[in-house]
């Protein structure tokens, strides 16, 4: 019964935090309560500082000094065991490390529904400042998720799982650990990679002491009380069908479109 399919894919009773961040919108909450404690708009306002794309890369060579040995690759960041550390190796990564905290100090998130209205004042309020300042600044709107459905964006993933636990969880210091697991709602076509990534920022990044990424459409299914079903998904970016057996999604008949509900208008 529904009894023994609690107890099979994970009951009620742990008291997880549960997150899903879409592309139109992004749901926090607990295990077992009919809705979500916190729902925000997955379209953040990002005020940034520009990146030099040279500089940084200059920055990063900086760090190394060619190899003596003559067949050895030509110098570049991107084979940086090709190259022998310089002396000052620790002052020049203690830089980049500052460098990085500054550009991290100034930038500046929007969230909400109004995120496009505060990147519009937001562009205001920086060309007012540009004849006072050098430092140049990039406003934009960001959204988690790229054309495809596909958790992308990684900084604003971020964004809006800190928002969603400091909701969750008032009265936690911003940097003490989260106390409960968490259950992560993927996209079902999530990779195994993208999977690892949202699993390293929640232990490394938010110390939860457990979690468990589960593919929306099996999540799905266990909503209406089923183990397996046909789940059909009409989200704002993506529209899919998903086939769910015994609780585990066959991946590979998955079938997905772009016809969704974004572009439907």
């Amino acid at each position: 019964g529904l009894d023994g399919m609690a107890l099979a894919f994970g009951g009620d009773e742990t008291g997880a935090l549960v997150g899903d961040v879409g592309a139109c919108s992004s749901k926090f909450g607990f295990a077992g309560e009919d809705m979500p404690k916190c729902v925000v708009s997955s379209a953040l306002g990002f005020v940034g500082p520009v990146e030099d794309d040279d500089a940084h890369t200059d920055a990063v060579a900086d760090l190394y000094v060619d190899s003596s040995d003559p067949a050895s690759y030509a110098l570049s960041p991107r084979y940086p065991h090709d190259a022998k550390r310089p002396e000052d190796y620790a002052k020049a990564l203690e830089a980049d490390r500052a460098r990085r905290a500054d550009r991290k100090a100034r930038e500046r998130w929007i969230l909400g529904d109004l995120a496009q209205l505060g990147v519009e004042r937001a562009l205001a309020e920086d060309a007012a400042a540009a004849s006072q300042s050098s430092r140049r600044s990039t406003v934009c709107v960001r959204n988690p998720m790229n054309e495809a459905g596909e958790l992308s964006d990684w900084e604003a993933v971020e964004v809006l799982w800190r928002h969603g636990l400091e909701r969750l969880t008032p009265g936690r210091p911003p940097d003490a650990a989260i106390e409960q697991p968490v259950l992560c709602a993927m996209p079902t076509w999530s990779t195994q990679q993208a999977q690892q990534r949202l699993l390293e920022m929640l232990f490394e990044t938010f110390g939860c002491p457990a979690a468990y990424p589960a593919r929306n459409a099996a999540l799905s299914a266990f909503a209406s009380g089923r183990s397996s079903a046909l789940v059909v998904d009409l989200g704002e970016r993506t529209s899919s069908v998903s086939p769910v057996v015994d609780g585990y999604v066959l991946v590979r008949a998955v079938r997905r479109t772009t016809a969704a509900g974004g572009g439907a208008g």
